[in-house]
Formats: structure tokens, sequence, C-alpha cells
């Protein structure tokens, strides 16, 4: 398979954010003197943080406020401002915008809402904003936000009020929202736990910039460990996809909270920003795949970018399989739990070596446990040097990748004890995490101040943990080769597009739509159409029984409940039979459908029936599907998805997915599946998706997986197109 390097990806680079979040001057148009209105905010707040750039209120009403001149447009400002807010009203934002660009200002936040998120009027009137802003080559975080903030360089243009009533100290964290509110909740939590923030930026409707543009801006930035969102939906897949890399490329972790995932949540999230919610599998898909870590609570995004920004991240990228454990405890009950919700939040008790165990035995009270879970009893409360020694041994064996140490009811020695958490932390280079049950509040404090992550439940802890490992596994990943089309799927494409125009519909037939994946080098089970019983007659017996028997028709996708197939037919007089049987179920269940004759088809034993398919999402193009087929594919609902293009690797890893994969894999003496086909089957169909991108489904079902050595065959097929691009490729 032909491959390109991904050091050149087919798209722009992120913008250079510099102007909007450290701009050396900030203009404010429609400054006020309230500073219970929007307009009225950046002002002190500008002040309140010790903003070093100049600050110009723009408002003819006033000629000054707060004791800083205000002038009466932008043209009139005394140099070109970097950046400018616009807090005015809807209808007047577009002029605002076109008197910044006149005066030469190229960067805006624009705190007003009125547009695409009402419809209508609002809607055209975003157009028009989007077309200001490509003409003019311009920055544009909004509208409908609540602004921007950069706190290592103490800038503020955010709205909140929250800001304004105790200072943000900088900090580790970078933090982008879809909504407004929500970058408020985040910066109150920042300074409830004593935590500082790098930056906040709200996206708002994301008329040009977008929620991936700060992503990509953010983890560049040297101060920033974290890059941190909420998330209602991405406008742009490729966009995120290449944020994400770039977060590689510089081991920050990106951690997002999505919301919308159902329909409800995605029509609240629609009429909240104007965003595009696409289906949530495929986000958790493309998440798992590019190395994003989701959180699922509020909770515990505020528990996982705290880890993050204290600096907890593993040191270097983790080899193997990045999800064994070490847990060490006061409670033998707490050692339970921990041990059953290790397994629900992806991780898994690790296997402490037999010196590791002889080293913390040595110094274990009598009824202690060196077993993972290690349980230490009560000493903790006497001799903390001794817990410290036996965080160091789990710490240091090779068959534990990060810790867990939980403390019940812990009152003494809380110095000591935590003093000894972070040395050893430090030193092993792994993940550790504290729980801290009911203790004394200063261990909370202390070890934070100590730069351990440390949390009130071992719940909470483990989650935690769980995203430490992932990221230091997603760093340990090779970066892969990323696949291109070969000369077999762009045959393919082409075929497609001559069928489609040739047909002059949307759908092709099953015959036509397994010749195209025979072009692209799938292996299909033996077929041909017929269009009398004296043909099927014949056609079986080239093929060879038993056969079974489909209605060929683009306007019949569900040909088993038209009653249009007959399977596992083993002589002439039964192939006849079923014939005039399928052909009338067929025209009484759709009367107006184009019946193009009866396929018949190679009936293959001994294979594990599974569905390949490819479906076009709106935000992520073509995501390719591996499931369990046949008629269990609704009922099992195993499925794995990847956003294409995959390559061998990628594919792989979906066949070991599978909840079905025992079965594929030889389980309980079933003869081993070809899993080598299977997964050049899955390559090649995204081959073939990212070749014809004017392909909108494709669905493979069953694909019939034989025995290893023996292939896999597509005995089922349904190809689906925007025919309007077909034309377009084929021309």
């Amino acid at each position: 398979m032909p491959f390109r390097q991904p050091t050149g990806p087919p798209m722009s680079a992120p913008p250079d954010l510099q102007s909007l979040l450290n701009p050396r001057s900030v203009a404010i148009v429609g400054a006020t003197p309230d500073v219970r209105r929007p307009g009225g905010r950046p002002l002190p707040f500008l002040k309140f943080y010790g903003y070093e750039g100049a600050i110009y209120p723009v408002n003819p009403r006033h000629e000054a406020i707060d004791d800083v001149t205000c002038y009466p447009d932008v043209g009139s400002l005394p140099e070109t401002a970097d950046m400018a807010v616009i807090s005015v009203p809807a209808k007047g934002v577009l002029q605002a915008v076109a008197d910044c660009h006149e005066a030469g200002i190229r960067a805006m936040t624009i705190y007003t809402s009125g547009f695409a998120e009402m419809g209508g009027e609002g809607a055209d009137m975003e157009t028009e904003l989007k077309a200001l802003a490509a003409e003019a080559g311009s920055i544009v975080c909004g509208p409908n936000c609540q602004g921007v903030a950069n706190f290592n360089d103490r800038m503020c243009a955010y709205f909140a009020s929250t800001l304004g009533k105790q200072d943000m100290p900088p900090g580790a964290l970078g933090f982008v929202s879809q909504s407004g509110l929500f970058g408020g909740m985040m910066a109150a939590e920042c300074q409830a736990r004593g935590l500082g923030l790098g930056y906040l930026v709200s996206t708002g409707n994301e008329a040009v910039l977008d929620f991936s543009d700060v992503l990509a801006y953010m983890v560049t930035d040297p101060r920033i460990r974290v890059a941190a969102g909420y998330l209602e939906g991405a406008r742009d897949g490729d966009k995120l996809r290449r944020a994400a890399e770039i977060a590689r490329e510089h081991g920050k972790p990106i951690v997002l909270i999505k919301v919308g995932r159902t329909e409800e949540g995605a029509k609240a999230a629609a009429s909240h920003t104007g965003s595009m919610t696409g289906s949530y599998d495929v986000y958790r898909a493309a998440f798992a795949q590019w190395g994003i870590i989701e959180v699922d609570t509020i909770e515990e995004l505020f528990d996982v970018v705290e880890a993050f920004a204290l600096g907890a991240a593993p040191e270097k990228p983790i080899e193997g399989p990045g999800d064994r454990v070490g847990v060490l405890t006061n409670s033998g009950g707490i050692g339970v739990f921990t041990s059953d919700k290790t397994r629900e939040v992806g991780l898994r008790l690790g296997e402490l070596s037999p010196e590791t165990s002889a080293a913390i035995k040595a110094n274990l009270p009598e009824f202690g446990s060196p077993r993972n879970p290690v349980d230490i009893t009560l000493q903790a409360f006497t001799d903390p040097d001794g817990v410290g020694d036996h965080i160091r041994h789990i710490l240091a064996d090779d068959g534990i990748d990060g810790a867990l140490a939980f403390f019940g009811v812990q009152m003494l020695n809380i110095e000591e004890l935590a003093a000894q958490l972070a040395t050893n932390a430090r030193d092993a280079g792994k993940p550790l995490v504290v729980g801290w049950g009911q203790g004394d509040p200063r261990g909370l404090d202390l070890l934070r101040q100590l730069r351990v992550p440390i949390y009130g439940d071992a719940l909470r802890a483990l989650r935690v943990l769980a995203a430490l490992l992932q990221h230091g596994r997603s760093l340990g990943r090779a970066e892969a080769p990323i696949p291109v089309p070969g000369e077999a799927a762009e045959a393919a494409a082409g075929l497609l597009h001559a069928t489609a125009a040739a047909g002059g519909g949307p759908v092709l037939s099953e015959h036509a739509a397994k010749a195209v994946l025979e072009a692209a080098g799938i292996p299909v089970t033996r077929s041909a159409v017929a269009t009398s019983a004296e043909m099927v007659v014949e056609e079986a017996a080239t093929i060879g029984y038993p056969v079974a028997l489909k209605i060929e028709s683009p306007d019949i996708q569900h040909k088993t409940e038209a009653g249009g197939v007959a399977l596992g037919l083993g002589s002439a007089d039964e192939v006849r039979s079923a014939f005039e049987r399928v052909t009338r179920s067929a025209a009484a269940y759709a009367p107006d459908a184009g019946i193009e004759g009866v396929g018949v088809h190679e009936m293959v034993a001994h294979a594990v029936e599974l569905i390949v398919g490819i479906k076009r999402d709106p935000v992520f193009g073509p995501v390719v599907l591996l499931g369990t087929g046949g008629v269990m594919v609704e009922v099992l609902r195993d499925a794995v998805l990847r956003i294409a293009p995959i390559g061998e690797a990628a594919a792989e890893a979906m066949v070991r997915e599978l909840k079905s994969y025992p079965i594929l894999a030889g389980a309980r003496g079933r003869p081993k599946a070809d899993i080598g086909a299977l997964v050049e089957v899955l390559c090649k169909v995204s081959e073939l998706a990212v070749a014809a991108e004017d392909l909108t489904e494709l669905d493979i079902n069953p694909l019939m997986v034989l025995r290893e050595g023996e292939s896999a065959k597509a005995a089922d097929a349904l190809i689906a197109l925007d025919t309007a691009g077909a034309a377009a490729s084929h021309n």
C-alpha cells in the first residue's frame, strides 16, 4: 500500500494567534463605564491584571472612561491596535469590523450575540462577517463569545464577572470553550484549587476562528503543560486531527469534555452557538485514534487538567500495555474497591515481581499484605519513611506503569508523608496519584503544593491515573505513515463514477457494487445477474451448487424484508421455484422499484460473518466500520470505528477490539480465521473511500472471513454516493 509521510498534511497551517492572545495594544469598541455590561468589563479587567500594553476605549459618547482617554472611532487611535474587542449591538458589528479593517486592525474578539445561533437575519449577518474577515485576512473570535484571556501575560479581555473579583495567577493550563459560562466555571475552579491558568478562550459561534485553531496554538506555548476544552461540535475534523498531531509533537495532552452526545443534546448545542454536531460514536473514535483524552463529567475534567497542570504526566513515552497500576492503601476494603474499579476505568492491577513483594514485606506490619494491592494497615501513622520505601519499590517495578496511594483518615505525620510521596514520585518518573479519604485536610494542600495530584476518593484518583497513563501510551505510539489511494482504488473510483453516471441513481445495484469492490482489489463471491428462470438455472450450474438468489434492484436495499432472498438452493428445480418467488415478493413489496433481474450468488461455508463499511460523516469525512455482520449486526452491536485513511496497524487494532475477536482468533477449538485478509480488506475499503470523495456510504454485509490462508469474500454490498459529485468527477 502506498503511504504519505505525516510530516506534510494536506491542510493549511493553524493561524498565528499572537495578535489575538498576546496583543501589544487593545482597542475596546463599544466601551462603557457601566461594568454591569460586557462592554464595561475589558478596561477594568485589563487594569486589574496589570496589562502592560496600551488600552484604547472607543465610544463617541465619552471623552474618558476610568481615567483612560476614550476615542470616537478606531480611525482616531494614536496607533494601530493589535486587537479590538467589539461590544456593540448586532446590527452595528459588521460596520465595526469594517472600520477595524480600514484602521489596520486584523484581530478581533466579538462579544455580541444575535448571529447564526438565532437563524434568519442573524445567520445572514454571520455569513457576511465571514466574507469580510476572509477578504481582509483577519482573525475573529466569536461572535457570541465571552472573550479571550492570557493570564501568563496578564491580558484579560474576557467578561466573566468572576475574573474581576479575584486574581487569576498564571498557570500551565490552556482552556478553550464553546460555552462562555463554562469557561468562567473553569476559571472559578482554578481559583478554588489554587491552580494557575494560562489561556482562557471562549470561541462562541466560530465564524472565523474555531476551537481547534485555539488548541493548536496553545500547545505550542512552552509555558502550557495541558490544553483542555468544552466541545459541543467540531466544525472541521481535519483541523482537530492537526491540533492533536501538533499537541503530540510537543508532548502535550489535550483533554476534552464532549457534550451534545445525544440527539437532544445535539439540538441544544445547535441552538446554543450554532455549532455542528456529528455522531458521538465517531467523535469517540476520533478521540481514541488521535490520542485526545475524553472525560465524562465536569468534576473529572477539573481533576484531570489539574493533574496535568501539576506536571504529573509520565516523563517519557510508555512502551508496552501502559495500563498496569500498583495500589498502596491503609485499608483492605479500599484495596478491594480499587481492584473492582481499575477495570471500570480501563486499567488493571499489575503483578508485582517476587523481588518487589519481598522488599515490601521486609518492612511491613505483621497483618499487612505485600501483594498488589499492597495493604500497609496502620504503618502510615507511625512510619512515613517506611511508606515512602513501599511507594519507591512499587514505582520501580517493571510491571507497574503508575500507582495509586490511598490513605483513609490519615491524621498523623502529614508533612513527612507528603514529602515521601512527592520525592519518590519525582524520582521514579512514573505517575503517582493520591487518594485522601477524610484525613487531615492539610494533606490536600501540602501535596498539591508539592505537585502531587490528590483527590478525595479512590475512584476520582483512578480516573485521573487512567488519563495520565493514556497520555503516556499515546506518546509511545510510533508515528504511522498516512496511506494514500493506490492505482486499484483510483480505478475503482473511476468505475464507480462511470456506473453512477450511466445509471443515473445514487445507489448502485449489488452486482455493480461488487464490481467496484473487485476493481479495488477486494475479493467478492462469484455471482451473475439473470433475467429469466432459464438463465438463473444456467448461472447456478456455472457457479456451482448450493447458491443464493437475491433480487437485483438499487431501489430495494433491505432485500430480506422484501422477500427477495433465497438461500441454500441445491438443485435446478429449487432455483427455478425460488426465482419466481423472489421476483413476485419484491414486486409486491416495492411496485415502483426498478428490477434489473435476480442475482445468483456463490454460497460460502465455514466463515465468520462480519460487516465492513464506510459512512461519510459531516465533520470527519469517511469513517471505516468493522463489526459483527449478517443478521446479528443490529442485535450484538459489536462494532469498531476509525477515521479514514487507516493503515495496517490501525486495521489490526480494529480487529482486536471486536468483542467477537476470540472467534476470529480460534477460541475453543474453532479454526483460526484469515485475519490478514480481513486487515487487507479494511485497508482497501479505506483507500476507496479516500479516492472516491463523493462516496457517501458503503456496506459489505456480510464479509465472509474464511479460514486462515483462504482469504475473505464480500457476499453482499451496497454503495451510495452523491450523484452530483460523481457527475462532476466523471466529467
